[in-house]
């Protein structure tokens, strides 16, 4: 997270707000957004579940969708890939 807030933080023209409640429980419930240029990338992202292995689908398809945008992959191309990796994902499989 460090490197997207350093090279990813939107200048002055652009404010985003957002926030996860309640904030003291365990979720799967994740945001992200990038700058590009004059592009703003927004993700939100809705885990099925309030436990660790909705917290870790939510923390893999925020991941992927990180990959996929520094890649250049547009938004039909992420979402798969979200998709795939989350169908995939052998640590997935293991906190069911």
């Amino acid at each position: 997270m460090a490197s997207d807030a350093a090279h990813g933080l939107p200048d002055a023209s652009v404010v985003i707000g957002a926030a996860l409640e309640p904030a003291y429980k365990v979720g799967g419930d994740a945001f992200n957004y990038a700058r590009a240029g004059d592009v703003l990338h927004l993700a939100v992202f809705d885990s099925m579940g309030h436990d660790t292995s909705a917290g870790a689908a939510a923390n893999l398809a925020v991941s992927v969708c990180r990959n996929e945008r520094r890649h250049g992959a547009g938004l039909v191309e992420a979402s798969v890939s979200i998709e795939h990796r989350l169908k995939t994902s052998s640590h997935l499989a293991s906190l069911r």
